[in-house]
């Protein structure tokens, strides 16, 4: 079954702190995506295995059980994943991240994620 939300399609939020996770996912939610989320890189990559491949990923980088750097290497092992675009949401940013097609700093605001969001998402 589809929904008004299929069109703008679907973005997957990799974050572990529920604040953000859910700020970030009622945000996207009100512009028309779908949204899937999860609280560590282990269960994010797990989606990508399981579930139709997202538009996007927002992933933070310090995550439980593996790392949002653990996370891209292992997109970036996978010809599957590869193409998948990353913006990185993390307050360990130094440089930007090997893998993601852009990223911010945290804190953030909501409107410059959202736009970096429409720029890479993949139709």
């Amino acid at each position: 079954m589809a929904s008004s939300s299929d069109k703008k399609g679907v973005i997957l939020v990799v974050e572990d702190d529920l604040e953000i996770l859910e700020a970030v996912r009622d945000r996207l939610s009100q512009e028309g995506y779908a949204v899937r989320t999860a609280t560590n890189g282990q269960e994010g990559l797990d989606q990508l295995l399981k579930y139709e491949k997202p538009s996007l990923i927002v992933l933070d980088l310090k995550l439980p059980v593996r790392s949002g750097w653990e996370f891209l290497e292992a997109m970036r092992r996978s010809d599957a994943l590869v193409t998948i675009p990353v913006v990185v949401v993390s307050a360990y940013l130094g440089f930007p991240p090997m893998g993601a097609v852009a990223w911010m700093k945290k804190p953030f605001k909501p409107d410059m994620l959202l736009s970096l969001i429409r720029e890479h998402a993949r139709a």
